[in-house]
């Protein structure tokens, strides 16, 4: 299938295809992977794959990290809008969004509109990430995940 299949890249200058299945870095980015094979005589099929490339690394497939925060003061626990989430590890270090807005806009993702208390990143590449989530008047958290965090933050009680 591999190599019958089309294949090709949005952004030439982030990956390219040297061969049949052989995607290589050609600078720092984001861009989505296309692959095109025929099915049938009367079908197409088409995937797609966001991926990128950091400094110093291959092309990388990416993937949506999302969540939601909630307000921990009373119950029943509400969405909260307006928490800071930040990455603090990994190849996406320092990225940022903010609960219940809209997330950064990257190649092969689909943006959803804001939706109160979730918060997304997206052109993440697999593996473990540490997030912190903060808003002023409630406890900072810290939180390893993979894919999906909800992170419930409790007030600051004033001493």
């Amino acid at each position: 299938m591999t190599q019958l299949a089309e294949w090709r890249t949005d952004d030439p200058t982030v990956a390219t295809i040297s061969g049949p299945g052989i995607v290589t870095s050609a600078g720092i980015g984001h861009t989505v992977l296309r692959v095109a094979w025929k099915a049938s005589d009367f079908f197409t099929t088409t995937y797609f794959i966001p991926i990128a490339v950091f400094s110093g690394t291959a092309p990388l497939e990416t993937y949506e990290f999302e969540g939601n925060i909630f307000d921990g003061g009373g119950a029943p626990r509400t969405p909260l809008n307006g928490a800071s989430v930040e990455i603090l590890t990994g190849l996406v270090a320092g990225r940022q969004t903010t609960s219940g807005s809209q997330p950064d806009f990257f190649p092969g993702a689909t943006i959803p509109p804001p939706v109160a208390g979730h918060y997304a990143f997206f052109g993440i590449p697999s593996g473990t990430y540490r997030l912190r989530v903060s808003k002023p008047g409630f406890v900072t958290q810290e939180v390893d995940t993979k894919q999906l965090a909800d992170v419930v933050l409790v007030p600051q009680h004033e001493s």
